[in-house]
């Protein structure tokens, strides 16, 4: 990146006061279901008391389980009693940039949206750290085509200190149930098998997810000085990103030859071993590209393209013909299990569809649907959130007739924000863009923790 970005300040324009304890065969012809119809009156037999959801889309009191700790707690004390950590948004804020352009002029850049603060809390609601948080991510490896959760959690900060790379943001690693913790050192990350590769200012760490055992190495003693680190740091974060291969981790070309860019020696490094050899750039990409190739899920072993007859699916010998509406703009189609989801535009305006992969039957249609899945637990069925043109969000479950039946609408607080759900270790996550936060539990209903972070306009 040109001009060397800073990250000149945050300026935090709310912060959520802690409240007290709460406890808190064939194409039918008849219509899709309308997103804002009551929910059925028959379907699957779904534990779940959604009634303190219902009502307009005004705001409820904070409701949360108690402190852990009774003062301010601004970093995960590790613990072997939490049980599994989650993330909650406890206060928003708008982010500035500035930096330099090439002919040495001041530029500058804000966000258009707030940006969420995270903190972390137990599934019981119960605050564990205060919102300090620019990220609470999981981290996946893939195992024969399948996603696999590793049982630890990134934690992003940014500050002024850290700006020369990746934009000021800094993680530390954590378990998932808070029992060890690394610092806030590192700006790239990636897993394999069970472990962690960690990539930061001083070197790169190998951490046991299980334990937090770790194996460090500085930059100095794989041959990297300070230059070629800056060239290095680039490379991860703008172009290939911390891709742990069969092969080994890409740790830098020896230079840049922009003459032979595809011949060009790169390091690659083993983090079983700590060994380093060398390898062509072309080389690495074919690894690269075969890491990728390699990501697959059943879902996307449909092939599928747009005619005159709607959307055509075909995976080997087999094909489906779904009747999508016509549209002015194609966009995009998945498979997931016996669901087909269409995306495309009609007059400008997003559309999505559900069908029926075996049948064709169009099921819901609305601005946008997705498939929801709790990344803590892949193999758990997917709920479907679907959005309306007023910004209400609609939850659905699957239904013993092979469709979905409506579990519970919510109501957007403001009708330009868009809501934004998340499936969490059996919690349901979802905030809008700076009016409120609420997590709550899937099988009973209940509201674990409720933020209002009140914005406004």
């Amino acid at each position: 990146m040109s001009g060397g970005m800073r990250l000149a300040m945050c300026l935090m324009l709310a912060v959520c006061l802690l409240a007290g304890c709460g406890n808190p065969g064939g194409t039918s012809s008849a219509p899709p279901p309308d997103l804002s119809r009551e929910p059925a009156s028959s379907g699957p037999n779904v534990q779940v008391d959604w009634s303190k959801l219902e009502g307009e889309a005004s705001l409820q009191p904070d409701v949360d389980g108690g402190r852990w700790y009774p003062e301010y707690t601004d970093h995960l004390i590790p613990g072997e009693d939490y049980g599994s950590l989650v993330p909650y948004v406890g206060a928003c804020m708008y982010r500035f940039d500035q930096w330099t352009n090439d002919a040495g002029e001041e530029e500058n850049w804000s966000d258009s949206f707030p940006t969420p603060l995270y903190g972390l809390m137990t599934r019981e609601g119960k605050i564990v750290v205060d919102p300090v948080y620019t990220a609470v991510q999981r981290v996946s490896v893939w195992e024969e085509g399948q996603e696999r959760p590793l049982p630890v959690l990134m934690l992003g900060q940014a500050s002024p200190e850290w700006q020369e790379v990746n934009s000021g943001q800094r993680y530390a690693a954590a378990a998932a149930d808070g029992s060890w913790i690394t610092g806030s050192d590192f700006w790239a990350y990636t897993g394999r098998g069970d472990d962690l590769l960690l990539a930061g200012d001083s070197g790169v760490t190998l951490v046991d997810t299980a334990t937090g055992g770790r194996r460090d190495w500085s930059w100095e003693s794989l041959g990297i000085g300070s230059q070629e680190l800056s060239r290095f740091s680039e490379d991860l974060i703008w172009m290939y990103g911390l891709q742990w291969t069969g092969q080994g981790v890409y740790l830098g070309a020896e230079e840049q030859d922009t003459e032979d860019w595809e011949n060009a020696q790169v390091r690659i490094f083993h983090p079983e071993t700590g060994e380093i050899t060398w390898t062509t750039r072309t080389q690495w990409e074919e690894w690269l590209g075969a890491l990728w190739s390699g990501r697959h899920t059943d879902s996307e072993e449909w092939s599928w393209s747009w005619g005159v007859d709607g959307l055509t699916l075909t995976r080997g010998q087999e094909i489906r013909q779904i009747p999508v509406p016509e549209v002015d703009t194609r966009l995009s189609a998945m498979v997931e299990g016996n669901y087909v989801l269409a995306d495309g535009e009609i007059q400008g305006a997003s559309r999505s569809w559900l069908f029926r992969l075996d049948t064709g039957e169009l099921l819901l249609q609305g601005v946008s649907l997705t498939f929801l899945r709790d990344g803590w637990d892949p193999d758990r069925p997917p709920l479907l959130a679907g959005w309306d043109e007023d910004g209400t969000l609609t939850l659905y479950v699957p239904d013993e007739a092979g469709g979905f039946t409506q579990m519970r609408q919510f109501p957007s607080p403001r009708s330009d924000n868009w809501l934004y759900p998340e499936l969490w270790d059996g919690l349901l996550l979802i905030r809008d863009d700076g009016t409120f936060f609420g997590a709550y539990d899937v099988e009973s209903g209940d509201c674990v923790f409720y933020r209002n972070l009140d914005l406004g306009e």
